[in-house]
């Protein structure tokens, strides 16, 4: 055995020093180490005046240590005579989603901080969307106990994988494969595996939880400390994760060559694929079970293709695990990259030659160079009228644009491309290697030194300088654009020609059977704005007394849409209409359509029938083919006249924000609009007893657990006249003048015959679907019915009393809802939706509109056309061999390409685009000067209420300036205690009120930070409670 000598630690310093002057490192036992006295000490030493010797000279004791101590025992001894805690030293945390720096940092998956979904803040918003409760997050959050998940940290390059043990008081808790516990509502993962362990393996984990109903205050204290359960305990799971690890390597060795090498397999055109098929690609069969690829062999690949930052990435921002999806960029793009990244690393490295001093004869002579010269002549050019600013968007400006350059060559547009490809479309994970490429040629050119940080933000207002986009460009609409879809710079999405169109239509699959609603009057109750109009309601009474057919006509452009055409393929891109300001783009972009399907008189319909009685009771329904002749335009304030009621409004607040010139002019309506005063006395005994009815049909809704009401959200309307945008014919912009952007909460709730009679249209749907054994995309809520009792308890009790006083649900409340219900999707088996109050739903009323609605038409139309051959009805039918689409088909290739369009399409037009249009309006105000022409001014300070404490690092919460999320990171405490004292993080509560002043707004990030002034309203870390599931 070897005998242990105990010298003092001596630093690299001294020991060099000692060395080169011949001395010995062990010269002396009780040698001073000068070099390192004060520096890198991880443990603090209090300075004891009536102790002479240095402190570090004799680090364990004076006394020479016996030979036979062993190392146990003398670091017991070492720490009784250093007691002082150790000084951590600080990790270097990024922003969630952001580049970071991971080099230097030490790889650890003991020291892997789990890392929250990164837009949690837009996910974290349940829209009305006129016919259906929208939720923006993802359905990955919505876990069960025993769901096995993959956990990544984008700045380590680290995966672990996690069991989920269940879900306590709206948090969810996990255990991972390396024996840490931690607890969080918003898991960023990318992989699951459903059941992975049952609940006799997840019991005494869960068992062993040190809190079931703390706060997220006392929970992370927990975490901190450690306190979750042991790895005794959870040995069962560590091995169970890291046998499937294990196969997952085997698996992955056994294919290396093809998996090392996926682009090379997989790569050409940009397009999306499953990662089902990808391993169909990539890996041997004899690693499938059943026909399908095991969770392990699936794994292999998904880790695989993370590997390559550069050639695949996950196609959805929204919802991976339920779709698996990866978008695959093409060999241009690849190519492009490569040669970016050539040609800045040839630059740097002559610059290492001539010290970086670069004349402009010597950068003209190479192509990086002359790029820069351009780039630089642009960027100065356009400076004179509009200045540079460091919040993601350029200055206002109020004289004219200076004139666009000429000149650009082949490789500066390449060079341009891949800055839109790390600024706008953010290609590059945040743990890419890849963002040194853009940051190198900002600092190339020379234009950006006051910025603390050459980032994506500064990369996307370089591209506004240059006249690449707008100064008022969305960036959300290139970060959530879809493969496939291709944008236009100037504002919405490059669509079909119309001689095209008209050549793609084919006749009316149902001419010669539509049932003629000629003697039938038809409202169409829209706003005067509206182009497209796809639904209409008309009634008629029957026989029996208080019973009523009410008839929902919907537009059917699909009777002349083949299922197989490019219209349908061009809608399944752009899945529904966006109507985000500047950038208004119909699902269905042309005249010819609108023309030919919009409801009118003499056009066809596509038309749902149900018989109710006076009590809103569903009797009967059926569908048919209709042609309308006689049709009404009428809005619904003029509907809410005529029945002598108010115009339904939500309280909310009055608050109009504007900055810019409002436009003098009002569009007339393309289409004449009746007036209450005009409609005849039986026209207004119809809408009467239709609002009678729908009045009915909502109550029962609302004692089936239906949704009472929804917190109004604030919109923006923008207008771009006096705004002058030349345009060169390589696509380059210059802009004078700015938008005019107004905010303001819409009060308005739609019209309760339209609402009530649209949902109806698809309970309609849905049932008569579901008796043919129609697959269509149902509107479901997975775990609603076994979790039925518990959904109505906790919405009564908790969550609806909280809406109806127009208080914001926690977050907590909302995860609450989520789980118990099982989250919000689409599937072929249709389950009860309790928030609508429905048993089964399918959206089907917009088809000029929404591609969804198309895909319902298309398997009715299908079903109609079976029934008339076969002279008999399909209910109890289980065939779907003569549908346009079989249940398979839709589950595996439809659904999962269409959950992530729609649920981009809708976070960018409700939440995330609109979201940089306040941004900039705030930005106006706050920094550029600009007056606020509607509205109160900006106030100096804002209310910030905490939702979340995140890991002890940021605060996130909402301004009371139009609900704004907002964050506040450790360093906005310092001087918001009592009496000027700096707070912690771990000193604030969800539920905390403080005053703050706006510390950063960058625009194109969406974020807002602020710092604390005081705390207003202290929570002392109580939130409501939750029925456990």
């Amino acid at each position: 055995m070897l005998q242990l000598k105990s010298p003092p630690y001596v630093c690299w310093i001294c020991l060099s020093g000692k060395r080169l002057s011949g001395s010995s490192a062990n010269s002396s036992s009780n040698s001073r180490c000068k070099g390192c006295k004060g520096m890198y000490a991880t443990v603090q030493h209090s300075d004891k005046p009536s102790l002479p010797q240095d402190p570090f000279s004799n680090a364990i004791s004076d006394q020479k240590p016996s030979e036979h101590v062993n190392i146990r025992d003398r670091l017991r001894a070492w720490e009784a005579e250093n007691p002082e805690p150790a000084q951590l030293i600080p990790r270097d945390h990024q922003e969630s989603g952001a580049a970071a720096d991971y080099m230097p940092q030490s790889q650890s998956p003991f020291m892997v901080e789990v890392e929250t979904d990164s837009d949690a803040q837009d996910f974290n918003q349940h829209l009305y969307d006129g016919d259906d409760l929208v939720d923006l997050r993802s359905n990955a959050a919505v876990l069960q106990a025993g769901d096995l998940v993959e956990i990544s940290s984008s700045a380590w390059r680290i995966q672990l994988l996690a069991v989920c043990l269940g879900e306590f008081n709206g948090y969810q808790h996990f255990y991972t494969n390396t024996g840490k516990w931690f607890t969080t509502h918003g898991v960023r993962t990318l992989f699951t595996v459903k059941g992975f362990a049952d609940a006799s393996e997840i019991g005494p984990v869960a068992d062993s939880l040190p809190s079931k109903s703390a706060s997220v205050g006392l929970l992370n204290i927990l975490q901190d400390l450690k306190a979750g359960p042991s790895r005794h305990v959870g040995a069962g799971l560590i091995r169970k994760m890291n046998s499937f690890l294990d196969d997952t390597r085997f698996i992955y060795q056994s294919n290396a060559g093809k998996l090392d090498n996926a682009f090379r397999y997989l790569g050409g055109d940009e397009k999306s694929m499953a990662l089902a098929d990808i391993a169909g690609v990539l890996l041997h069969k004899g690693f499938k079970k059943r026909d399908r690829f095991t969770p392990a062999a699936l794994y292999a690949v998904h880790r695989a293709l993370l590997l390559d930052d550069v050639g695949f990435r996950p196609a959805s921002r929204v919802d991976h695990t339920q779709t698996y999806l990866f978008e695959i960029t093409s060999e241009a793009d690849v190519k492009t990259i490569d040669k970016v990244e050539m040609l800045v690393q040839k630059h740097y490295e002559q610059s290492v030659s001539n010290r970086g001093k670069w004349s402009d004869d010597e950068l003209e002579a190479s192509v990086f160079g002359g790029f820069l010269l351009k780039a630089r002549k642009a960027i100065d050019d356009g400076r004179r009228s509009r200045m540079w600013s460091p919040h993601g968007t350029l200055r206002t400006s109020s004289i004219p644009a200076s004139p666009i350059l000429p000149g650009w060559t082949d490789l500066d547009l390449e060079l341009i491309q891949f800055m839109h490809m790390w600024a706008a479309s953010e290609k590059f994970g945040s743990s890419s290697q890849r963002h040194w490429i853009g940051s190198a040629i900002l600092r190339a050119l020379g234009r950006y030194q006051d910025c603390e940080y050459l980032d994506q933000a500064v990369a996307w207002t370089f591209l506004q300088e240059i006249g690449w986009v707008k100064p008022w460009e969305i960036q959300a609409r290139y970060r959530l654009r879809l493969t496939g879809v291709q944008l236009e710079r100037g504002g919405g999405v490059k669509t079909t020609e119309g001689a095209l169109v008209k050549s793609l239509l084919k006749p009316d699959i149902f001419s010669g059977r539509r049932k003629d609603f000629a003697k039938t009057r038809v409202f169409c109750i829209d706003a005067e704005s509206a182009s497209d109009i796809d639904d209409g309601v008309s009634l008629e009474p029957t026989e029996t007394p208080g019973e009523y057919w009410i008839h929902v006509h919907v537009a059917d452009p699909t009777s002349s849409i083949r299922v197989d055409s490019p219209l349908a393929n061009q809608a399944a891109l752009v899945p529904q209409t966006v109507y985000l300001p500047g950038h208004f783009s119909r699902m269905l972009d042309n005249d010819i359509i609108r023309k030919k399907f919009s409801l009118a008189a003499g056009r066809p319909s596509l038309t749902f029938s149900a018989k109710v009685n006076t009590q809103g009771a569903l009797l009967d329904y059926k569908i048919t083919p209709a042609f309308l002749r006689n049709v009404t335009y009428i809005t619904g304030d003029a509907v809410s006249a005529a029945c002598g009621e108010e115009s339904p409004q939500e309280a909310c607040p009055r608050e109009v924000f504007a900055v810019g010139k409002a436009s003098a002019t009002k569009l007339p309506p393309n289409r004449h609009m009746t007036k209450a005063e005009d409609l005849s006395a039986k026209d207004i005994d119809d809408l009467q007893t239709l609002s009678r009815l729908a009045k009915a049909i909502r109550g029962n809704r609302l004692d089936k657990g239906a949704m009472p009401t929804y917190l109004p959200t604030p919109s923006v309307t923008v207008s771009f006249q006096g705004v002058e945008v030349n345009k060169s014919p390589d696509g380059f912009m210059r802009c004078s003048g700015d938008p005019y952007i107004k905010i303001a909460y819409d009060s308005s709730r739609g019209n309760p015959i339209v609402d009530g009679t649209m949902q109806l249209a698809g309970e309609v749907a849905a049932r008569w679907c579901h008796e043919r054994g129609i697959p269509i995309p149902y509107r479901v809520q997975p775990r609603a019915a076994q979790n039925m009792d518990l959904l109505r308890k906790f919405t009564r009790e908790v969550f609806y009393p909280q809406l109806a006083s127009g208080q914001r649900p926690s977050e907590e409340n909302w995860q609450v809802i989520r789980t118990l219900s099982g989250g919000y999707d689409i599937s072929t088996t249709p389950t009860p939706h309790f928030t609508m109050g429905i048993d089964m739903y399918t959206k089907v009323t917009s088809p000029l509109r929404r591609y969804a609605d198309m895909l319902v038409h298309w398997q009715i139309q299908g079903a109609l056309l079976e029934e008339e051959r076969r002279g008999g009805s399909l209910v109890g039918n289980t065939d779907d061999s003569f549908l346009p689409f079989g249940r398979e088909e839709l589950e595996q290739q439809v659904f999962p390409m269409l959950r992530v369009r729609e649920r981009h399409a809708v976070l960018l037009d409700r939440s995330q685009g609109t979201g940089e249009w306040m941004l900039q309006a705030l930005v106006r105000a706050w920094r550029f000067g600009d007056a606020v022409t509607e509205g109160a001014a900006l106030p100096p300070t804002f209310r910030f209420t905490v939702a979340d404490v995140v890991e002890k690092r940021v605060l996130k919460g909402r301004l009371d300036w139009f609900d704004r999320p907002a964050l506040m990171q450790a360093e906005g405490l310092v001087g918001a205690g009592e009496g000027g004292a700096s707070m912690r993080i771990a000193d604030v509560n969800v539920g905390d009120v403080f005053e703050v002043e706006l510390s950063d707004v960058v625009v194109c990030k969406r974020r807002i930070l602020v710092k604390a002034l005081r705390r207003v309203e202290n929570m002392g870390g109580m939130i409501s409670r939750a029925p456990s599931a």
